[in-house]
């Protein structure tokens, strides 16, 4: 019996063609699954998606790729997305930020942005200037993150 050859990768865009296909969930898997080990190639391009998709449910899958390169580019936009009106984007914003905690570089722009040493997102009011420093405090206080 003939080999099945390996399947190709689909490109950026096909795969966020496929995280957007709204009719097949094992597409939208398959979307995840072919940009997981290729995210580090990917984060201009998955910050740029995160800068204009108002979809909560492919929010979430770009944030929870970001979280996965866990490359300090990604700051600025966990921090926008910690103020979303949808939960689960509020929660897969701190889980990629608990994800760049994990990494030296990662954890000295959240002690910078906690200390406002480093120049922090720019936020709409001292509330969401206090939520932000709590949140950080919370995960650099946090014994075992995610």
């Amino acid at each position: 019996m003939p080999r099945k050859p390996p399947e190709r990768f689909p490109g950026f865009g096909g795969c966020m063609a496929m995280l957007r296909n709204r009719k097949n969930a094992m597409i939208q898997e398959d979307g995840y699954h072919w940009l997981l080990p290729r995210v580090g190639e990917f984060v201009d391009a998955l910050l740029a998606e995160s800068e204009t998709e108002d979809e909560p449910r492919m929010q979430g899958w770009i944030l929870e790729l970001l979280g996965e390169a866990r490359d300090v580019r990604t700051f600025p936009a966990f921090v926008r997305h910690l103020f979303s009106p949808d939960e689960s984007v509020r929660s897969w914003a701190q889980c990629g930020l608990r994800k760049l905690g994990q990494t030296r570089e990662g954890r000295k722009v959240l002690w910078d942005a906690y200390q406002q040493q480093e120049v922090i997102p720019q936020l709409s009011d001292e509330g969401d200037e206090q939520h932000l420093h709590e949140v950080l405090a919370g995960m650099l206080h946090e014994r075992h993150p995610l």
